[in-house]
């Protein structure tokens, strides 16, 4: 309705400019008076009539095309996700402005048209699920992806150890309750939960599996900051390590043995698992997370409504980011030699398993 009146305001305003333009165009033909300046006055005429009208023509227009995208959204937030529904509501968006490019849809750029939208929280499973793995090397965005999948299932996360911030890791993963299991072992027998190990259990049976694989220079450093803060800082999921920590041996000698544990993990998980294994590139989720955990609810056989997704822009997530000094920049704190020991580790994995974003992780060793 709005883009209608909008196409026929412009008509009216380009048929007002040409009977002006024509009265005015008769007139001077009638006054000598105009004969050297009547081209002038035309044109003046012609803009300023135009530009008069210009910006409430485009307002209501850009109205029009939002109303379009917002509209569609709301008329299937309930709605169950497809590849066909999640393109049509991209299409919508782009036409209307308030997307530029399909990978970047986000909720959160038309959350101020919503209002009255509540997010549950996270529950345990009343049906017990087959269990996956959700495995990374430490530093990779576990504890992120976890939150992720909480908004998105609408079911608790568990854990094979006992982790201090989710209400799901205060259980055994085995009790039926939970199915994401969060791992950083490179393997799928180990089991550190106190409460598992009460009741006899060593080993998960997993059924599938994702891999969250961050570049490893960025782990490797979050991992070091990590385990040097655990001391200094209430919160070691935010700490940081001193300056003074990255000029001794220890830092070398950690790049020296995490980046072989890194290695490990991506191969067991890529390969010797031998059961389905979804990558999870910590960057894409980083940037596209709405995509991304559209693309994961898919491998997980779980429905998604476009309300879940709307949710994940709700999420107070980044607790656990770190707010690195500018000092602290991977191209100082690795030295070419640690770059090749670094960069060896990325092609071992890439001999094991095509994954296009590793290349771009290999920095120049000059």
């Amino acid at each position: 309705m709005l883009r209608q009146q909008a196409v026929t305001l412009v008509l009216k305003v380009i048929a007002a400019g040409f009977i002006v333009i024509f009265v005015m165009h008769m007139c001077l033909r009638s006054t000598s008076s105009f004969k050297y300046k009547k081209d002038e006055w035309l044109k003046f005429l012609t803009y300023s009539g135009i530009s008069y009208s210009y910006p409430r023509i485009l307002n209501e227009i850009k109205e029009s095309n939002v109303n379009e995208c917002v509209p569609m959204i709301q008329q299937n937030l309930h709605e169950e996700v497809t590849d066909t529904l999640l393109k049509n509501v991209i299409t919508k968006c782009m036409h209307s402005g308030v997307i530029a490019k399909p990978v970047l849809f986000n909720m959160s750029v038309i959350k101020e048209f919503m209002s009255n939208l509540s997010c549950p929280s996270a529950t345990f499973l009343k049906t017990p699920r087959p269990l996956v793995a959700l495995a990374s090397y430490p530093g990779s965005g576990n504890t992120w992806t976890r939150e992720l999948i909480e908004v998105v299932t609408g079911t608790l996360t568990g854990s094979i150890y006992t982790d201090w911030n989710f209400k799901g890791s205060e259980m055994c993963p085995a009790r039926g309750k939970i199915y994401i299991v969060k791992t950083h072992d490179p393997n799928n027998r180990t089991v550190s939960h106190d409460k598992c190990r009460e009741m006899g259990i060593y080993t998960l049976n997993y059924t599938k599996a994702v891999l969250i694989l961050r570049n490893p220079y960025e782990a490797l450093l979050a991992e070091f900051n990590r385990q040097q803060s655990l001391h200094n800082s209430w919160n070691p999921g935010v700490g940081l390590a001193p300056k003074s920590d990255f000029e001794t041996s220890r830092w070398k000698k950690f790049v020296k043995k995490e980046s072989e544990t890194w290695k490990n993990m991506a191969i067991y998980w890529l390969s010797i698992f031998r059961k389905p294994v979804y990558v999870l590139i910590y960057d894409a989720l980083w940037n596209y997370t709405v995509i991304e955990m559209y693309k994961l609810s898919q491998f997980l056989n779980i429905t998604t409504t476009l309300k879940s997704l709307y949710c994940l822009s709700g999420k107070g997530v980044g607790n656990f980011k770190r707010n690195k000094p500018k000092w602290m920049a991977i191209e100082t704190l690795f030295d070419s030699r640690l770059r090749k020991v670094v960069n060896d580790k990325i092609r071992s994995v890439l001999q094991v398993y095509e994954i296009p974003e590793l290349y771009s992780y290999i920095l120049s060793e000059c």
